[in-house]
């Protein structure tokens, strides 16, 4: 896809909008709560798809991020862990998808 495109605002609506007719239209007319009990069927195939996800893409940036000849090239120390303020952002965004 062009690249243009992608970063536009049509591209936006031509996603946003079918996503909202085939997802939140027939969820939002439900009239009680128990219409939501496959819900957490449909949570718990979102979160093994992240995981097969993240799983199969671990190796490309283990090699990316550890690899001792791309260290020495770019001059990159190892660290284990480190503190900034998007870690709140992070932690936001992990705790609302949980």
């Amino acid at each position: 896809m062009d690249e243009d495109f992608v970063d536009s605002t049509l591209f936006t609506i031509y996603q946003s909008v079918p996503t909202a007719l085939i997802l939140l239209l027939p969820l939002s007319l439900k009239r009680d709560m128990s219409a939501f009990r496959y819900v957490s069927l449909a949570s718990i195939a979102a979160l093994l798809y992240t995981g097969v996800v993240l799983i199969i893409e671990l190796p490309k940036y283990y090699q990316h991020f550890m690899d001792p000849e791309y260290k020495k090239d770019n001059g990159i120390k190892f660290q284990f862990g480190f503190y900034d303020l998007d870690m709140f952002t992070g932690c936001a965004m992990t705790f609302f998808a949980f």
